[in-house]
């Protein structure tokens, strides 16, 4: 289990610095084509993210830890809950512009921009957690 926590960690932070990178170089209006294929990467770091956050959590629960309010506790929920919020404005948005013929709306721009901000940064945090052994203690 070590080295599946291990490759998913790496694939968590690749994913990561692929989209901070693309989202920077996208301003520039280089390798628009990229995106399509991102977003299957995205979905799948999300889908092992809320997975991966929801056994933290729970190993938190089992070990009698979430009765009292401390630093793990905040940090498993927070990954856990942040995961299922960009979980749900990820597929929304993705499968909204993948069956939807018309043009890109307003509020797929925005939820894109949001999700481009926000969601490296929890991929980045459970990634480099998965990285070090995912060990709480």
């Amino acid at each position: 289990m070590d080295t599946v926590k291990r490759a998913v960690g790496a694939l968590l932070l690749l994913t990561a610095a692929l989209i901070g990178t693309y989202s920077v170089v996208s301003q520039l209006n280089m390798l628009p084509f990229l995106w399509a294929q991102l977003n299957y990467l995205m979905g799948l770091s999300t889908a092992l993210g809320v997975a991966f956050a929801y056994i933290r959590k729970r190993r938190l629960e089992s070990a009698g830890l979430d009765r009292i309010i401390t630093r793990r506790y905040l940090e498993a929920n927070i990954l856990f809950y942040g995961f299922l919020i960009i979980a749900m404005l990820f597929f929304s948005n993705w499968f909204d512009s993948l069956f939807d013929t018309e043009p890109q709306g307003v509020h797929r721009t925005i939820i894109g921009i949001l999700l481009n901000a926000i969601a490296p940064l929890f991929w980045g945090a459970l990634g480099i957690f998965l990285l070090r052994g995912g060990n709480d203690d």
